[in-house]
This record gives structure tokens, sequence and C-alpha cells, in this order.
């Protein structure tokens, strides 16, 4: 049934599923229709603004008020990768990233499992580690090597940013045994 009043009830073409995040609909999230028809049992919000060194980012979020009387958060990407029962690479792993960079795009083919680091280097839709599934071992080699020397030549001290993502200081977390 189509309703003037309401946006959910619009047609917004083949595989376009917005989730409105206020009652202006000014904001709002592109899903999955598999996504769609779970995430709109709750409602959903914009969060609080988060500030990055390049501007700001928005995030859907709900709050339910848990048992014990704290709120809970729960983030519309997260939960949506979680849905898809890919399980997150490593432990360090702990971030729904946006493959492009763009927050509002909760589509599943956007999303993948990161860590920290790997996310902060996504700011605009640009993985360096994306890179690497081309390259040969000799040249990985070469990539990872690159940032540890300039770092052991400027004394420890960090210079610049790290040559295809890998910074070999531990920044992505303990190195593995072996």
């Amino acid at each position: 049934m189509y309703d003037i009043w309401d946006p959910n009830t619009w047609d917004w073409g083949e595989g376009e599923f917005r989730i409105y995040l206020d009652d202006n609909a000014r904001y709002w999230c592109v899903v999955d229709e598999i996504d769609y028809h779970w995430a709109i049992q709750w409602r959903w919000h914009v969060n609080a603004i988060h500030h990055t060194r390049n501007g700001t980012k928005l995030y859907a979020r709900r709050r339910p008020r848990q048992a014990d009387g704290r709120m809970a958060s729960y983030y519309l990407h997260k939960e949506i990768l979680r849905r898809t029962g890919v399980l997150p690479p490593s432990p360090l792993h702990t971030i729904a990233d946006h493959r492009d960079g763009d927050e509002f795009n909760c589509r599943r083919a956007n999303l993948r499992w990161a860590t920290p680091r790997m996310n902060r280097l996504n700011l605009h839709g640009v993985m360096p580690y994306d890179l690497i599934e081309g390259m040969t071992s000799d040249k990985l080699e070469l990539a990872r090597s690159v940032e540890p020397a300039a770092e052991a030549r400027a004394g420890g001290m960090r210079t610049g940013a790290p040559a295809l993502g890998f910074s070999g200081s531990g920044d992505d977390g303990p190195a593995p045994d072996g």
C-alpha cells in the first residue's frame, strides 16, 4: 500500500531499501532487502558525532535499556555484519568497516571486519591493503619492510604514513608467535 506520508512505502527503485534515522527524512541508511525487514523492527537514530581528522562521521544506532537499567548501544552496520555469519578473521578485527567510506551505506557487500588501524586508513573508502591481493610475495615483503627501515633511521620516531598500511611497530596488536 502506498502512503504519501510514509517514506518506507515510496518506490525508490530496485535494491534501495532505506532505514530512516530522523523524523524529517534528512538521514537514512541504505541496506539490502534481507536486512531491511529485520532492521525496521526498531527505531534507529543518528548517533553522536564522531570527529576525525578529516571531518565528522555519523552512524545509525539504537539504544535499548537493559534489564539492569543501563543503556546498550547497537550500531546498524555492525549488527548487519554479524547477521551475515562472517566471523572476524582474528581477535584484532573488532570494527565493522565500510569499504566505500560511506557510513550510511550498510549493504552487506560494503561491510567487512577491520582492525582499528585498518579502519583509520579507510576514512575515504581507499584502503591501501586492498592493493595487496595482486602482489607477488617479493613485493609484499618489500612493502612490509619499508616503514620499519625508515623508522629505524629516524631513531624510532614515526615520520609519516606507513607504506601500504604495514607499520611493523605493533599498531595492529601483538606480533604472532613463530
